[in-house]
């Protein structure tokens, strides 16, 4: 059964703490008294304080870039200490360089209602709607790790470069490499079924001529959710159609340790959020005819090859729940855009990207320099409520500083 993972199960060099949550939030917290003057609580992201422990720890954060490109595959079996110790200045770096949203993210998302915004619509369009109602934010182009709040100091993205280390990332390429085959099938099934439909889901992959070494196409895997339509009381939770794929289960267990390891970012993102992720799979774990390689705390995983994805929001979560996209593949240049910010977040192999999916129109337009994977890991609001499980608050700024 899914469980919190112990750290002597999971790291070379077992620390004192029980278990990797608990680790990594004390890391998270060492780092941030280690590199700052005073108390940064209350304090805007351009006060000197903050600047003096944001350049500290972007010293820190390049460093241990460094030491974990020197990582290879024989450090695969277990989640390193190193990499914990990345993802906690990662992390302080990101508390620590605070972008501000012109809006209150409940009220912008009751006016959405209202509006229509639409998937797929222009930005200048979807958006211009909402500029009537509330100051417009052009936050630009942003590269390093950040947070983004709305007025209220609640987090509604975290932007997380390079958190992951190279030799994961090679190390998941290579178990999506196993998955060419149905994933091509997904994209010709998809446009075969979907001839007469423009909708985005079912089109925009360019793969390279070829099929390039990944192919194209997107697999949704889950261990329980609804079939479309069938959200009653009567209609029971169904392992995904895709969890039995050829090369699922080998994708799965090569990808154990990542898995730990992003359920462990959640547990910093949003520990509420992580909590119910945990209770409800382990429910549906208990269940008849579990599915016994599923380590992750998220209600599904949708793997993204070689597609573009034009600017939409994911609605099967709540409001507060994370979506958390995990970039990989060999491409070199590219920015994940979210329209209510006029923001382009870098988003390069190692990235991960916690954002408010039912909240925040987000796209992938373009990349450069090779073949693109997206991780997007997701929960499903109405499995949460069949299973008893709250909806999440939102993570407050100062909670951490």
């Amino acid at each position: 059964m899914l469980k919190r993972k112990r750290i002597d199960e999971a790291t070379s060099h077992p620390p004192t703490c029980a278990t990797l949550p608990e680790f990594l939030t004390n890391l998270v917290s060492e780092k941030l008294r280690g590199h700052r003057p005073c108390a940064l609580r209350g304090k805007t992201r351009l006060h000197k304080s903050m600047i003096t422990a944001r350049t500290k720890l972007r010293s820190s954060y390049d460093d241990s870039i460094q030491q974990l490109s020197s990582m290879g595959p024989t450090e695969l079996e277990s989640i390193h200490l190193a990499e914990l110790h990345h993802a906690a200045v990662t992390f302080a770096l990101a508390l620590t360089n605070p972008l501000h949203a012109h809006f209150d993210i409940d009220r912008l998302a009751d006016k959405v209602k209202t509006t229509r915004v639409q998937d797929s619509r222009p930005d200048d369009a979807a958006i211009g709607q909402l500029s009537k109602f509330f100051t417009p934010t052009a936050l630009g182009v942003v590269e390093m790790p950040s947070t983004v709040v709305d007025q209220h100091g609640r987090i509604i993205l975290w932007h997380l470069p390079d958190i992951i280390a190279p030799h994961r990332v090679v190390s998941f390429n290579h178990s999506v490499k196993e998955l060419r085959t149905p994933l091509l099938a997904s994209m010709h099934s998809s446009a075969s079924a979907k001839s007469g439909h423009s909708t985005w889901r079912f089109s925009n992959y360019r793969p390279p001529v070829g099929g390039g070494i990944f192919g194209a196409g997107t697999m949704n895997l889950s261990p329980g959710w609804f079939q479309q339509g069938h959200e009653r009381l009567i209609d029971d939770l169904h392992i995904s159609q895709d969890m039995h794929k050829p090369g699922v289960n080998s994708f799965l267990a090569q990808n154990r340790v990542l898995t730990t390891l992003v359920n462990t970012i959640l547990s910093i993102m949003n520990p509420s959020q992580y909590s119910s992720g945990l209770e409800a799979i382990q429910d549906i774990q208990s269940r008849p005819n579990p599915a016994p390689l599923w380590d992750s705390v998220w209600s599904g995983m949708a793997i993204i090859v070689n597609r573009e994805t034009p600017y939409h929001k994911d609605r099967g979560g709540c409001l507060s729940m994370y979506d958390l996209l995990f970039s990989a593949g060999t491409h070199q240049e590219c920015y994940i855009d979210v329209a209510e910010l006029g923001a382009e977040f870098h988003y390069l192999p190692g990235t991960i990207v916690g954002l408010s999916g039912k909240g925040l129109t987000h796209g992938v337009r373009s990349w450069a320099g090779g073949e693109r994977i997206c991780l997007a890991h997701f929960m499903k609001d109405s499995v949460h409520n069949r299973l008893g499980q709250p909806r999440p608050p939102w993570p407050l700024l100062d909670d951490y500083l």
